[in-house]
């Protein structure tokens, strides 16, 4: 429930923190521009990504979880640094596993419909495009 009340948040400010500075619109008129030009449900546009991405805690729990029983099978216990370090570690795991749907995300929120048009409509779509015309590594460039 949360994903489907914030992503209409999430397309008009990344649309609003990818325009040209002298392009900027607020928040209201952006809003109503792509209503008026895409529709309302352009409004949840990266949806599908955004729910994939819920996955991203569960990930980092699991690694967490994994790397705590290693140490602890060869320590009584772990100190604040040593759970901190792994909680790193673990997020950083997780965020290397979900990273191309972000950006997936991200690019889809932030096209302008013509750009839409030329774009395969779906995240695996965006991901092969993207692999077969600059190889996997595209989908962690910035």
């Amino acid at each position: 429930m949360g994903q489907l009340t914030t992503i209409p948040l999430s397309v008009i400010v990344t649309r609003q923190q990818t325009q040209s500075n002298n392009a900027k619109k607020n928040f209201w008129k952006l809003a109503h521009e792509i209503v008026s030009e895409q529709g309302w449900t352009a409004l949840w546009t990266g949806l599908r990504p955004s729910l994939v991405l819920v996955v991203n805690p569960a990930i980092t729990y699991g690694f967490f979880e994994k790397m705590k029983s290693i140490l602890l099978a060869r320590q009584r216990s772990l100190n604040a640094l040593e759970v901190f370090i792994i909680g790193a570690i673990a997020k950083a795991i997780a965020t290397v596993i979900t990273y191309p749907y972000i950006m997936v995300k991200v690019k889809m929120q932030a096209a302008e419909s013509r750009e839409l048009e030329k774009m395969p409509s779906d995240a695996i779509g965006i991901l092969r495009f993207m692999a077969k015309k600059d190889g996997v590594i595209s989908w962690y460039k910035v």
